[in-house]
């Protein structure tokens, strides 16, 4: 990962950083979490609640 910090000095004496980034998919570990995840949805069209 690639990371980069800038400092500048501006009125006041005041810093400013400003850090500029690359960021990376990981896909593999994108895949593994959502294979996990179930999902499950239970529906009906039997709206009498005695049956």
């Amino acid at each position: 990962m690639k990371v980069k910090i800038i400092e500048k000095e501006i009125k006041d004496k005041k810093v400013i950083y400003k850090v500029v980034g690359e960021l990376r998919e990981n896909k593999k570990l994108i895949t593994e979490n959502q294979n996990s995840c179930g999902r499950f949805i239970l529906t009906t069209n039997i709206l009498d609640t005695t049956e």
